[in-house]
């Protein structure tokens, strides 16, 4: 019953919290669109009108903000390179130089740009986006083990563990028409 009651406060605290930073800005809000008060109470009303409105608003934006992103096959499907923001430096520009991978409908192609080698792995695909190999054969040492997808709230990335590399971060460049 202790730990609900701290909950419990620490909710009212967040709720009185943002009540007050919905009258500042309700408030900060009128005097920019010249609202002056007469002195009959004017703020009080348009604290308590604006502000649970403004406060609805805020705390609607904030779950949209906050909610997983889910994805499609269609989003997942494109071009993908390493993605140097990770980890920035000489073999970072190099990885980025060398490899590029590309996910289609039905498999993965992976690109080595020194020996102009490509690997072509068949793929299957599962629920939100989410794909794994077809098979267990051998496959290049950069996309050995399957990959670990990141979400953001506008993109998102794949991160593959490689026995030479370590982690290697690809992230999508272009959508395939």
């Amino acid at each position: 019953m202790a730990d609900l009651s701290g909950v419990i406060i620490i909710a009212l605290f967040i709720i009185i919290f943002a009540w007050i930073f919905a009258a500042v800005i309700c408030l900060w809000l009128a005097s920019v669109l010249g609202f002056r008060g007469d002195g009959r109470g004017g703020w009080v009303v348009g604290i308590v009108t604006l502000g649970p409105v403004l406060l609805i608003g805020v705390l609607y934006f904030l779950g949209w903000w906050n909610s997983p992103v889910k994805l499609s096959q269609w989003d997942v499907v494109g071009k993908y390179e390493i993605d140097r923001s990770f980890y920035a430096g000489e073999q970072a520009e190099w990885q980025h130089e060398t490899y590029e991978m590309e996910i289609t409908d039905d498999e993965l192609i992976l690109r080595d740009a020194r020996t102009e080698t490509v690997w072509r792995y068949p793929i299957e695909w599962s629920w939100r986006g989410r794909w794994r190999f077809e098979n267990t054969e051998l496959r290049h040492h950069l996309v050995r083990n399957g990959p670990t997808l990141y979400r953001r709230k506008f993109t998102h990335y794949y991160v593959f563990k490689s026995p030479h590399y370590g982690n290697v971060f690809f992230s999508q460049k272009a959508l395939l028409p």
